[in-house]
């Protein structure tokens, strides 16, 4: 053939290069269009039969190869119905104007028409199954419509509800340092049921306070064991006045004793002397001759005198003396004078007249002796118990033997032992001064009395113990005690005593102040007087007394120190009863308030109206149990159990309400739908209603009525019992709710604000209800639906993750209407392309193989063309060569057949 073979295989090259050219041109202009699939084009060599060396290389004709399994890339669309294959598969479609047939397409710009179905841009309905409150219903798929009808209401009968409480609420009434602020107190509402009452002990329990109470003083704090002499000096005088009698004990450091009463002064006393005056007269007669005789400042008149006789008489005369004063022994001249105080004479004159000195003296008054003794007044009690008291041999027995001793009774006494002698007592000075009648006599030399000494020549502690033993012998209390007490110096009358206390200090050393720091004193007292504030604990209770209170888990016991030395034990707790019942008492509530748990929070301990009282204000929630020695009948008298009440409330009235905001914590809100569709909005609130750290019970409430005027404002639904933070019971409000389990609450009848919505179910899950510990104090809500809703509008349609298509509502329901069917197919490059990119099922594509799951649809999307330009520029190019290649050889052929013709002419 040569030749004419080599024009014929040209001419099938041109022909081949054409339809590949076609197919070129054709996927260019689809590069565009949505879900369109190129088709590429394959050749086919054509060689006659010749022998093997004589084979030539043949024509060549080609063929189109479809390129369906070739996924385009998928793109975002803004219209909800578009949609893409992620895959293998094609939509399934039938025509528009539904006069039938079954195609395939990978074109998934779907939109809604005129009449409700979802069409292409190519005019084809997407088919699908039916479905039915989200189940398919279909068995054959159909052209998809949607209806755009309102949709229904639907009445809520279900909330799923599942939170976590907090372990502590901080609601607007908790206050961190008060414990307990926490809790609902039902107690305080005006519907409150059952009769709420807090622990206390009843009336005509508990100790009374004694008819009368000693008196008693506390001094300053020492240590026992310290010297003695660290707080006191020798002869230091603590006065301790008894019932208006006052002992001074003096404080002996150095063992040497002093005397209570010292002898100060003593003077002797002297008989009385006549005054006499001596003269020499050296003649009588020359002195009467001369008549100038003057003795001192007295004349002696001497005219007539001629004998002695009568110069003894004028002398006498002159000077008012008696027959017998003057006496004339020659020539000395004696004038005695009557007793009596006189100066003597100075001077005498008189012819022959001189004074005679050594003769010559005054006259003097007979004086008493004296003795001046130093006795304080503090001492007379101690002079009169010692019974010795002695002025130079003279006892002296001091009266009254009982009783006060004021100074005058000491200076009659004295007065009657030392009569006629004369005493004078002076208490300030505490000097007693003794006059002996007028006479001669000596001066007294001795006086004895000792009074009352503390040996101080130890320790602090053996010093007191001595005081004690001292003043219990002056004082005739034997219940009298000295010691230390908590650390402080005490001094307390016996028990039965009424006598009074006082104290005064002599210092007489270095150390100033008052001895001991005893100065103040609480006095004896008797009855209205008698109170709490001045009554020693220890006339209640005996040192180291046990009480022991519980309220509720918390156990506080005490052991009652009345000496302040009690050594207490792991778990005890010592209170410091030293001091009065006031503060016995008070430090017992004290640690209760701070150690007693929230029970104890408004604890009082106290006197009431004459009988200890011991109430638990404020505390509805725990159970007070009190034992121990101290708390029987002899002592304390209240032991016993006393229990706690709390009432309870149902329903929140409206007056309430504020109250019951401030004690919850708000549970969330939820819109729930009545049979008509009507929106009605349900709150919830939780109460912590009480229990021990773990076991703790809540209550679960919800705004029933907030219209106004309305009577009952919160409507309680159950109370929720928790263990260690899981829920472990619940227990419905009688005739509102039923519990199944702790999965589920139903309320019988749940009405809001007057519209009732019937019955409701709150699905709490397996453990969707908790109480752990939440720092904000707050309840964390982790589901929180329900299954109603209103009547709504559609607004729009859309295709989900699951092939499913999805109608909106405008009450925000969606409602799936369709599942979307694909086919796919085991040689789905053999379907037979149909306009708008469809396909229809060949022999050799095989039949559809339909899939209902809608995987690999994506919703909102697109397929583009699987066409690429620049591949299709390339096959452009090569297509275009091997054509011209075969234009060549046409022209080569064409040469070579004219050169063949030519030949011939």
């Amino acid at each position: 053939m040569g030749i004419f073979g080599a024009l014929q295989s040209a001419v099938s090259g041109l022909k081949a290069q054409s339809h590949a050219m076609e197919n070129i041109s054709g996927n260019i202009a689809n590069s565009q269009t949505i879900g369109f699939k190129r088709i590429d084009t394959s050749f086919v060599d054509m060689i006659p039969d010749a022998p093997v060396k004589q084979q030539i290389a043949g024509a060549v004709s080609s063929y189109s190869r479809s390129m369906n399994t070739l996924r385009g890339d998928i793109q975002n669309a803004e219209t909800e119905t578009y949609m893409a294959l992620n895959g293998n598969g094609f939509f399934v479609v039938e025509q528009g104007d539904g006069s039938g047939g079954t195609f395939y397409t990978r074109r998934g710009d779907f939109d809604i028409d005129r009449n409700g179905y979802l069409v292409n841009g190519a005019g084809y309905r997407l088919t699908g199954l039916g479905m039915n409150n989200g189940v398919v219903t279909g068995s054959v798929a159909e052209a998809i419509k949607i209806d755009n009808s309102f949709l229904p209401a639907k009445r809520s009968t279900t909330i799923d509800y599942q939170l976590n409480l907090p372990q502590v609420p901080k609601t607007s009434s908790y206050v961190s340092t008060t414990p307990g602020s926490e809790l609902f107190k039902p107690w305080n509402y005006s519907n409150v049921q059952g009769s709420p009452a807090f622990p206390k002990t009843p009336a005509g329990s508990g100790a009374t306070l004694p008819a009368t109470t000693p008196a008693y003083a506390f001094g300053a704090t020492v240590n026992g064991t310290a010297a003695a002499n660290s707080i006191v000096t020798d002869n230091d005088r603590l006065n301790v006045t008894v019932g208006g009698i006052t002992y001074g004990v003096r404080f002996n450091t150095n063992g040497v004793s002093t005397p209570a009463a010292t002898l100060t002064s003593a003077t002797a006393g002297n008989a009385a002397v006549a005054k006499r005056t001596t003269i020499d007269v050296a003649s009588r007669a020359a002195l009467v001759t001369a008549d100038n005789f003057f003795i001192g400042s007295t004349a002696v008149p001497l005219a007539g005198v001629t004998t002695d006789a009568q110069f003894q008489s004028a002398i006498e005369t002159a000077l008012s003396l008696a027959p017998g004063s003057a006496v004339l022994t020659g020539t000395s001249l004696v004038i005695n004078y009557p007793a009596g105080a006189s100066p003597a004479e100075t001077s005498a004159a008189g012819a022959g007249v001189a004074l005679n000195a050594p003769g010559t003296r005054a006259g003097t008054l007979a004086t008493s002796a004296t003795t001046v003794v130093t006795v304080p007044k503090e001492e007379l009690a101690n002079l009169r118990a010692a019974g010795n008291f002695n002025i130079n041999g003279t006892a002296v027995t001091i009266l009254p033997a009982t009783g006060p001793i004021t100074p005058a009774n000491f200076q009659t006494s004295v007065n009657a032992a030392i009569a006629p002698a004369t005493a004078t007592y002076d208490g300030v000075t505490g000097q007693l001064t003794v006059t002996y009648p007028a006479g001669a006599r000596a001066a007294d030399t001795t006086v004895t009395g000792s009074g009352t000494e503390v040996a101080a020549n130890g320790s602090i502690t053996t010093m007191l113990a001595d005081m004690e033993t001292k003043l219990r012998a002056l004082t005739g209390d034997a219940g009298m005690s000295v010691g230390i007490r908590n650390g402080r110096v005490a001094v307390i009358m016996g028990d039965a005593s009424t006598q009074s206390l006082a104290f005064t200090t002599d210092r007489v050393g270095s150390i100033s102040g008052d001895a001991m720091g005893l100065s103040l004193t609480t006095d004896t007292a008797a009855g209205v007087d008698v109170k709490p504030t001045n009554t020693l604990a220890s006339l209640l209770i005996d040192h180291g007394d046990t009480l022991s209170i519980q309220v509720g888990s918390t156990t506080r016991t005490y052991r009652l120190d009345t000496s302040g030395t009690l050594a207490v034990g792991a778990g005890e707790t010592r209170i410091n009863a030293t001091g009065t019942v006031a503060d016995m008492l008070a430090s017992i509530e004290a640690d209760l308030k701070a150690n007693g748990g929230p029970g104890a929070a408004g604890v009082d301990v106290d006197m009431v109206g004459g009988r200890l009282s011991v109430t638990f204000a404020g505390n509805y929630t725990n159970n007070v149990m009190i034992s121990g020695n101290a708390a029987g009948a002899t002592k304390l008298n209240i032991a016993g159990s006393y229990n706690a009440t709390s009432g309870s409330v149902d329903n929140i009235l409206s007056a309430d309400s504020d109250r019951f905001v401030s004690e919850s914590i708000s549970g969330g809100g939820i819109t729930v739908y009545s049979n008509t569709g009507e929106p009605v909005n349900v709150q919830m609130r939780w109460a912590k209603m009480g229990g021990t750290t773990g076991n703790e019970t809540w209550g679960l409430f919800y705004a029933s009525d907030s219209r106004p005027g309305a009577s009952v404002a919160w409507t309680k639904l159950a109370d929720y019992s928790y263990d260690n933070g899981i829920l472990s019971g619940i227990a419905p409000a009688g005739g509102v709710a039923t519990a199944t389990g702790t999965e589920q609450l139903t309320i019988s009848n749940l009405t809001v604000n007057g519209t009732s919505l019937g019955q409701m179910t709150y699905n709490h899950g397996l453990k969707g209800m908790t109480q752990f510990a939440d720092n904000s104090g707050a309840a964390s809500t982790t589901a929180l639906k329900q299954n109603g809703y209103g009547a709504g509008e559609f607004i729009s349609v859309g295709v989900s993750d699951a092939g499913r298509v999805v109608a909106s509502y405008t009450n925000g329901e969606t409602r799936e209407v369709a599942q979307i069917v694909t086919a796919s197919f085991n040689n789905a490059n053999a379907l037979k392309r149909g306009d708008g990119g469809t396909y229809t099922a060949t022999v050799e594509s095989g039949e559809p193989i339909v899939d209902q799951s809608g995987s690999g649809i994506v919703g909102g999307s697109t397929e583009a063309s699987n066409t690429d330009i620049s591949e299709e520029f390339t096959k452009l190019i090569v297509t275009q060569q091997a054509y011209s290649a075969n234009t060549k050889i046409v022209t080569a052929a064409d040469e070579m057949l004219k050169e063949a013709l030519n030949m011939i002419r």
